[in-house]
């Protein structure tokens, strides 16, 4: 199975990708948390939000974006979402009042296009309104080489088992390195899908310098679920995190 093939299979994705009031009431709350304008007073972009199932949830004024219209068209009802490019944003300058990604690191620009990287974060850094928050989950590692061979492993929604393994580094970047990736799914019925696919992952110093570049400031990393773990400074085993600034 290629990328297309799962982010054009609305049901797949949404199984291999669930959300859930857990997801949506940590990103509500850390958006709240970040921002410097009090109430968040005008849309919040939800990038590469898929199916738009945790968009729906956040009870926040959102709009969510995605470049895969099959997701797009099973968007819970009085979902806004909108089919775009993530280095082309169609939103107007300083029009948005946050930005938060649950799948940052799977992101086509940032995960299959790293050379773009910096357009991605001037694209981020334009549509933003000064004093914004921003949350961003990504893959986190202090080396990302000693991340090969590692693997992840879960039990998703209706019996799917997960196996993610990080493997060879594909390219150094300058906020962290490419390593190709597999994701092997099973179904208890015997269904199985694999999916190989590079994946940026960030350092924390590199983290920090792509949101600069963005121009958001004083970059905390969270534990998923947890508004108030904000830190300089992951832990040292952390491969996941949320990394959470404010727009300058």
């Amino acid at each position: 199975m290629t990328s297309r093939q799962l982010y054009e299979s609305p049901g797949l994705y949404g199984r291999i990708f669930p959300a859930d009031a857990e997801d949506a009431a940590f990103f509500a709350a850390l958006m709240r948390l970040e921002s410097r304008m009090g109430a968040l007073e005008g849309p919040v972009l939800d990038a590469a939000c898929g199916t738009g199932a945790l968009t729906g949830l956040l009870g926040l004024p959102v709009v969510g974006l995605d470049r895969c219209r099959e997701l797009l068209r099973v968007a819970p009802a009085g979902v806004r979402a909108v089919a775009g490019d993530l280095l082309a944003l169609p939103f107007a300058s300083t029009s948005l009042a946050g930005a938060f990604s649950r799948l940052f690191g799977y992101g086509y620009a940032a995960g299959e296009r790293p050379e773009q990287a910096r357009a991605l974060a001037a694209e981020l850094g334009r549509i933003l309104r000064p004093g914004a928050p921003v949350a961003l989950e990504v893959p986190l590692a202090y080396r990302p080489d000693r991340l090969q061979g590692m693997e992840e492993h879960a039990t998703l929604p209706g019996g799917l088992g997960y196996r993610f393994r990080y493997l060879d580094v594909l390219q150094e970047t300058a906020f962290g390195a490419v390593l190709a990736s597999r994701i092997e799914v099973t179904a208890p019925a015997g269904e199985s899908w694999m999916l190989a696919a590079p994946l940026h992952v960030y350092t924390p110093e590199g983290m920090c310098g792509w949101l600069g570049e963005a121009g958001v400031m004083a970059v905390r990393f969270h534990a998923p679920y947890d508004p108030g773990s904000g830190t300089a400074e992951p832990p040292a085993d952390c491969l996941r995190a949320i990394a959470a600034g404010t727009r300058k």
